[in-house]
């Protein structure tokens, strides 16, 4: 017995390392963590102002925005787009629409991608639209807050009222234009799509009928069955070309109830190069074409009102009178690029100009010579000197249209190098 029970107790010691393990002793599998949940959106108040301004391209956007009030003619458009993105977008792929339906108003774009209503109001509250005395506010605005999760529909459309009425405290003389936002999601069982519903009809109630006016355009983007298609929408939310032709097609009947028809733009310019291949728009706002100077040689000054140059109004006066008989004429754009020393509207650089100094020579829309919004005038003539240093800055332009020379400020209108200029190039 002893013998046996020394043998067999190596044996049960080697035994287990070759016998499965029992049922309880087999390991559990690694616990696999679940993904973790993507916290729900923070409440804010759709009502109560708030800034973006931690992100740089939101910040600058509306820094552009307020600069642009530092330029009269940016005072009188006929009409100011309001919103988020998707009024941004009449930027790039509303663009043709926007040329051809509102920029014959002048008007504002005053869209930021991202935007909540709150952070609308802010923007108001900082100046965006200060100085502006618009006909018309377009206001589409409240998707991102349904589409983000910050707010109720409900709430949503409280601070969208917030909204319209901070517009209509501020610019008293103007009218609102408030429209349905558009839908979201390819189907109308769609959570998105039905918080965009729900929004809508609490926007519906916020016409007055006097300086409010509520416009549904959302049905115009769906098709029969109520789905949105990728061919207006591609990513279901922000309109193509095709959408914003849509858009502005859908309001059109109620912005010119409020605005009147589009004026007329500039007649087409004919084709060629040149400074007499251009079209512009006169002080008074006309439309001219730079072709009806072809065969004469002509003299363009970048004018402003309030500058230690402004006396050469006189000197300039005195050369039209001059040359008057001749191929000869000086042309007038006033800027306010040098020294903001040309702030005015069209009306009192008219006024100024006639009544201190008695200009009869051609004056046109005030301009940009340089830099962001550069009128197609001046981007063809600096391109022969680099263009104007300070106010004016004369080029003069032959017969043929393209420049023969660039003089600076200090080169005065009866300046003896100057004459001989203009005389040699009536000659040729």
């Amino acid at each position: 017995m002893h013998k046996t029970s020394l043998f067999l107790t190596p044996l049960l010691l080697v035994l287990p390392s070759f016998l499965p393990a029992a049922p309880g002793d087999t390991p559990a599998p690694a616990k696999t963590e679940a993904p973790a949940k993507k916290a729900a959106p923070k409440p804010v108040d759709p009502t109560k102002a708030a800034d973006r301004l931690s992100i740089a391209s939101w910040k600058a956007r509306h820094e552009k925005f307020v600069a642009e009030l530092s330029d009269a003619k940016n005072l009188e458009p006929g009409i100011v787009f309001v919103g988020d993105s998707i009024t941004q977008g009449w930027e790039s792929k509303g663009k043709a629409e926007w040329t051809k339906n509102y920029a014959p108003y002048k008007s504002l774009n005053r869209g930021i991608s991202g935007d909540e209503t709150q952070h609308v109001l802010w923007r108001l509250e900082n100046g965006e639209t200060t100085g502006l005395n618009p006909k018309l506010f377009v206001v589409m605005i409240g998707t991102n807050n349904v589409g983000h999760g910050t707010a109720s529909p409900e709430k949503t459309a409280e601070g969208v009222k917030a909204i319209v009425d901070k517009l209509l405290a501020l610019h008293p003389k103007s009218k609102v234009l408030l429209l349905s936002v558009f839908p979201r999601a390819e189907k109308p069982a769609d959570k998105a799509r039905e918080n965009v519903v729900q929004l809508n009809k609490a926007l519906s109630k916020m016409g007055d009928g006097s300086k409010v006016t509520y416009l549904d355009i959302f049905d115009k983007f769906l098709a029969a069955d109520g789905t949105l298609s990728k061919d207006i929408m591609p990513d279901l939310l922000h309109p193509n070309a095709k959408g914003y032709a849509i858009w502005a097609d859908a309001i059109r009947s109620k912005v010119e109830e409020v605005v009147g028809p589009p004026p007329a733009l500039p007649p087409e310019a004919p084709a060629g190069e040149g400074l007499y291949t251009m079209a512009v728009n006169s002080l008074d706002g006309k439309p001219r074409n730079l072709s009806e100077y072809q065969g004469k040689v002509t003299l363009v000054v970048n004018v402003a009102s309030h500058c230690g140059f402004t006396k050469q109004y006189e000197g300039l006066q005195k050369l039209s009178v001059a040359y008057a008989g001749k191929p000869f004429s000086i042309l007038a754009f006033p800027s306010n690029d040098f020294g903001g020393q040309e702030p005015g509207s069209a009306e009192e650089i008219q006024t100024f100009c006639t009544s201190k100094f008695g200009v009869t020579f051609p004056m046109f829309e005030k301009v940009k010579t340089k830099g962001e919004g550069q009128s197609p005038v001046y981007t063809y003539l600096n391109a022969a000197d680099g263009g104007p240093k300070w106010n004016f800055h004369k080029y003069l332009v032959g017969k043929d249209g393209k420049v023969i020379a660039g003089f600076p400020s200090k080169v005065t209108p009866e300046s003896d190098e100057l004459k001989a200029a203009i005389d040699k190039a009536l000659a040729q």
